[in-house]
């Protein structure tokens, strides 16, 4: 019987130096972020036209612009008017920042002409048509748009510490539809067309006095093709008493 190699192999064992484990360094404690100095939203909501000579005197006089605005709100609920964009943001001081929704349109802007046979058959028959080469339009360049709402914005103190002076972008940028553009005209008479997108854009820029929590209408837009539908834009701020 051979001799077991147990006690050797763990004697083996019990020399080998062992490998002390590095401890894992802990991890880094997060840091906790200085709070905004101010918060601003804007909100851009469509209104039935017959609303817009009632409600807009209101959210312009200081007086009425909190029940007016409650209103508006009210009306978002029903469903009789329509809140098309909410854009909210945390900002510092003297920062600009930007606050946008938005999806990209890519479309073309430049195109290959389309690349005709140099002959043409004397006696076209069945088979010559059916094996005509495809006449197109290559498209060869594209630019990508911005399309939704953008809010641009810049905020800075006053003597008030209630009142904030605003410098501001605000824009809604829509694709309404594509429109055929005529590119030219087959021999049979048929006509070629590229599609090019049709963008409408409402945009207002200016500075502003904001005061704590009293929102403040800043545009009054009727939408492009229809002659009773208005789009107002309103910004809020509320100041963070906290922030340094």
């Amino acid at each position: 019987m051979k001799p077991s190699r147990l006690p050797a192999l763990a004697a083996l064992l019990l020399a080998l130096p062992l490998c002390a484990q590095e401890p894992k360094s802990p991890l880094p404690e997060a840091k906790a972020q200085p709070p905004g100095a101010f918060a601003i939203e804007c909100q851009m909501v469509t209104i039935p036209g017959k609303l817009v000579l009632s409600l807009v005197p209101e959210l312009n006089d200081e007086a009425k612009t909190a029940a007016a605005f409650a209103k508006l709100q009210g009306m978002i609920a029903s469903g009789e008017a329509t809140l098309t964009a909410h854009l909210s943001s945390q900002g510092a001081w003297n920062q600009k920042m930007t606050s946008e929704s938005i999806e990209e349109v890519r479309y073309a802007t430049e195109y290959e002409p389309p690349q005709l046979p140099s002959t043409t058959p004397v006696e076209p028959s069945v088979e010559v048509l059916k094996n005509w080469p495809l006449v197109g339009i290559v498209p060869t360049a594209f630019e990508t748009r911005n399309v939704g709402q953008t809010l641009e914005f810049e905020a800075g103190r006053t003597a008030d510490p209630k009142v904030v002076v605003c410098n501001y972008v605000a824009q809604h940028v829509r694709l309404e539809k594509f429109v055929k553009i005529d590119a030219g005209r087959l021999s049979n008479g048929d006509r070629l067309t590229v599609e090019q997108p049709y963008f409408t854009s409402m945009k207002d820029q200016s500075q502003v006095t904001l005061e704590h929590g009293r929102p403040k209408l800043i545009g009054v837009h009727r939408l492009p093709g229809q002659e009773s539908v208005f789009e107002l834009f309103i910004l809020t701020v509320r100041v963070n008493a906290k922030a340094p």
